[in-house]
């Protein structure tokens, strides 16, 4: 089996972006963001699909953004996350 890694330099506004466990399951569209549980993993494409999102928000600057499976539609998630500026971790 061969593995293939693609990276790319992709300026992010973002802090830190913290994806839990990844799986190669088709991407749902659901997630959840902010604090978050470990206990499901989440897409690929999921994780895609969030960073595309974030791109260009520059009013996620500084946020710890953290991302798991969930049941949250993830422009949803991303827009409720930034829009409460509430930190991913206890610190």
């Amino acid at each position: 089996m061969m593995t293939t890694r693609i990276w790319f330099n992709v300026p992010l506004s973002c802090g830190q972006f913290r994806p839990g466990g990844l799986n190669n399951n088709p991407g749902s569209g659901t997630v959840s963001i902010g604090k978050t549980h470990i206990t499901q993993s989440t897409s690929r494409d999921g994780v895609a699909n969030c960073l595309a999102l974030l791109r260009d928000r520059e009013d996620a600057a500084g946020l710890v953004v953290d991302i798991v499976g969930g049941d949250d539609p993830i422009e949803l998630a991303l827009e409720a996350t930034i829009r409460k500026r509430e930190p991913s971790w206890i610190g």
